[in-house]
């Protein structure tokens, strides 16, 4: 998929933000788990090691500090059974009680042979933005929009349709050197600042300032 022009002519535009004295306008964080916040081991099978995933350093912190100021969703491709061991295992009880959303694989629009396949797969954040279920009052397309949405995965290739809503990271592989990996805290940095400058849309701002 690629950018509609519509999404582009939003996102050319120059960044303006929100008066001085007014609040922030709520903005959605929409997390990928395995390679971005966790890593599950390649030897064992994807169930195991769903249950018992290693951890990003910071991850506490980083979550802490997005529900202290965002709203959160989960979005991964794996199967949905994997996804909600792996959200049990990252996300305290009272976050995962907070989660606006947590979709799985079976949300990507692929086939019966596609769901247990290795594919390219993308996440076309308009299924957000259009879902019901994630607006207000039961109405499509009612609260979170292009303005206010940023996906933070490790693979731009998922985000193709929407390139600038895109906070792109580098893959947790896990391992020994673990405790060099201060990407979750740049992460939260680069959210910070976003928030601070109260955007009128964020993704003119993320155009203008990506993360890299």
């Amino acid at each position: 998929p690629v950018p509609t022009p519509e999404y582009l002519h939003c996102a050319s535009h120059q960044p303006n933000a929100l008066p001085p004295n007014s609040s922030p306008n709520p903005i959605l964080i929409i997390l990928d788990l395995n390679g971005a916040l966790l890593h599950r081991s390649r030897g064992s099978k994807a169930t195991q090691s769903s249950k018992r995933p290693h951890p990003r350093p910071y991850l506490t912190q980083f979550l802490n500090y997005l529900f202290a100021h965002f709203s959160v969703m989960v979005w991964s491709s794996a199967l949905p059974a994997n996804v909600a061991s792996m959200v049990a295992a990252a996300f305290t009880p009272e976050q995962r009680e907070r989660l606006v959303a947590v979709w799985g694989r079976d949300t990507l629009g692929l086939s019966k042979e596609q769901m247990y396949a290795k594919v390219v797969v993308y996440k076309r954040l308009e299924k957000v933005w259009e879902s019901v279920g994630l607006s207000k009052g039961g109405k499509r397309g009612g609260v979170w929009s292009q303005a206010n949405t940023v996906l933070v995965d490790d693979s731009a290739v998922k985000a193709s349709a929407q390139p600038f809503n895109l906070v792109e990271i580098s893959t947790w592989e896990g391992g020994q050197d673990g405790a060099k990996d201060r990407e979750l805290l740049e992460v939260a940095g680069y959210l910070e600042k976003m928030r601070r400058g109260k955007w009128v849309d964020v993704s003119a701002w993320m155009r203008m300032r990506p993360f890299r």
